[in-house]
């Protein structure tokens, strides 16, 4: 397993990642410059985003799968992968601490399973553009 640098080119498959799993994509200019796509050999299996911030933490957000990759133990293992990666990237940037706003169970117990512990729950994201 390895991974690479997201580009600007890799948006597209991205939305289409992010509609088979009925999350609204987030705008391009949006996503941090800090993503990372995780293979198989040549296979696409997911990826994520890290985004910096002025204090000791940083953000891992808007993961997200192939569904096209049907072995899941293959997924789980990538998934693991992938943010684990992000917090080593993370590290190396200076940042001591990793918070992320979840969801989907699943994806929440894999964040348990890297060492994340759960801070609350029944949360309100909310949004605005400014």
């Amino acid at each position: 397993m390895n991974y690479r640098a997201l580009t600007s080119n890799d948006y597209g498959m991205l939305c289409e990642w992010w509609s088979f799993w009925r999350f609204a994509a987030p705008p391009q200019h949006a996503l941090s410059t800090s993503g990372i796509i995780v293979f198989e050999g040549d296979i696409p299996v997911c990826a994520g985003f890290l985004y910096g911030t002025n204090s000791s933490f940083c953000l891992i957000e808007f993961i997200v799968s192939n569904p096209n990759v049907k072995d899941k133990e293959l997924r789980s293992n990538a998934m693991e992968y992938l943010i684990n990666s992000l917090c080593d990237i993370g590290k190396q940037s200076g940042f001591s601490l990793v918070f992320s706003s979840l969801k989907n169970q699943n994806l929440i117990n894999k964040y348990k399973d890297c060492g994340f512990t759960e801070g609350s729950n029944n949360c309100v994201e909310l949004i605005k553009g400014i």
